[in-house]
């Protein structure tokens, strides 16, 4: 404690260099955390899915699926039914309803999501919450969505809206009426999966996803449970009409020598809309170029930094020996050793940079809070603490070797001889 004590002393008796040394080192932290937080982005996307194209397979993009017998396929069992010898179907579904509001028939854009997909990836929510594996126990119909201006939008969490298929009067809700229950309201620019062709040119992960803005998108859009229909239907015979379309992933167990791709390939296009269709092989390999390639624009940035961050370092570590070596001298004749007194200034460098640290994520914390960071992609994870954590660490190590150059290969009297302490 009392070296603590001392070596915090010790920094406020040179401000200008103290100052100079914590900017240098937010400024660092800061970087170092939003540059991380970039690349992390990306592999965490890609994480998300990656349980979903681990096989052989492919990404399909369509509008509609039909059953050999031309009726249209409404959940994954059909599917794979239909697609003989696939392993496994996870996708979207479009659901047709009207509902309304201020006594007006609305259409919403409305996507069902198999057990993976809404499982795979959480958007940033303005109220409420996503969905939960309780909600597909559940009889009743749940719902989150988008809309302009998010929680101070048309709908709110908690509101219970009586819908009908499309091309059915309002009038028969009052007869069979079909309610959902809005459990969730998506932030206005957030992330979301497979739900939207505007990224279906992509060849890497980006394709899966799209970003939802009220100001772009205007109509809102409405994301629903598969299971939470059909429970419905099985409790009272009767739901919203259901149709596979948009992102499907599609696997199986078959060589990977492109025949079995080309019967798959055969019945949607007798069968189905195709938009946009990818290998798995494919998507990986894109995605991983996509990911590493934000680490090769970073590292010479990150180089650079660390180059700037010692030199830094190792200056003002420097000025603060020298400036501070008369006052070990007067330590060191009041009973600290000399160990002891390279061990204080090495405490100081300690302090310093955990505190410029300490104040370089609050900062960010407070800018996230505050909405200032809207275009940077700002992570807080155990990735970037270790990443800052690293950078510490060589502030300390450098700090160190400093500390050891000058006043280590000083002796005791050499430094009371030119202090003008002893003759």
């Amino acid at each position: 404690m009392r070296n603590i004590k001392y070596a915090c002393r010790e920094l406020w008796k040179n401000p200008l260099t103290f100052v100079l040394l914590v900017v240098q080192s937010i400024i660092i932290y800061v970087l170092v955390v939003c540059m991380i937080s970039a690349v992390h982005s990306r592999f965490r996307i890609y994480d998300e899915i990656s349980g979903l194209v681990a096989e052989n397979g492919v990404s399909v993009r369509f509008f509609g699926l039909n059953e050999p017998n031309g009726a249209a396929v409404m959940d994954a069992d059909t599917a794979k039914k239909c697609l003989k010898g696939v392993r496994k179907v996870s996708g979207c579904y479009d659901v047709a309803f009207e509902t309304v509001t201020k006594g007006k028939n609305v259409s919403i854009k409305t996507t069902a999501y198999d057990t993976d997909l809404w499982k795979c990836h959480t958007p940033v929510m303005d109220a409420g919450r996503w969905f939960q594996e309780k909600d597909e126990k559940t009889t009743q119909i749940e719902a989150v969505i988008a809309q302009r201006d998010g929680r101070n939008g048309t709908y709110h969490v908690g509101d219970v809206l009586t819908v009908s298929e499309e091309d059915q009067k309002m009038d028969r809700c009052e007869e069979h009426p079909i309610q959902v229950k809005i459990i969730g309201i998506v932030k206005d620019g957030a992330q979301l999966l497979g739900t939207n062709d505007d990224n279906m040119d992509m060849t890497d992960v980006r394709r899966c996803f799209w970003n939802y803005s009220g100001e772009y998108h205007q109509l809102p859009y409405m994301f629903l449970i598969h299971k939470d229909i059909y429970n419905y239907k099985m409790k009272y015979a009767q739901g919203l009409p259901l149709m596979m379309s948009g992102l499907t992933f599609i696997s199986w167990d078959q060589p990977s020598d492109g025949k079995f791709a080309e019967k798959i390939d055969k019945y949607f296009a007798k069968n189905g809309q195709i938009t946009s269709y990818i290998k798995h092989d494919q998507l990986r390999k894109e995605s991983y170029a996509y990911i590493l390639e934000q680490v090769k624009n970073m590292l010479p940035i990150i180089i650079a930094l660390m180059f700037l961050a010692v030199l830094t370092i190792v200056s003002c570590t420097s000025i603060l020996v020298r400036q501070s070596l008369y006052k070990y001298s007067v330590f060191y004749l009041n009973g600290l050793t000399w160990k002891e007194c390279m061990r204080l200034q090495k405490t100081s460098i300690f302090i310093l940079e955990t505190w410029s640290l300490v104040v370089a994520w609050a900062a960010l914390a407070v800018l996230l809070f505050c909405g200032q960071l809207r275009e940077m992609v700002v992570i807080f994870t155990l990735w970037e603490f270790a990443g800052c954590l690293l950078i510490l660490g060589v502030f300390w190590l450098f700090g160190d070797i400093t500390i050891r150059q000058e006043i280590g290969k000083k002796s005791e009297k050499d430094v009371l001889t030119e202090s003008g302490i002893t003759g």
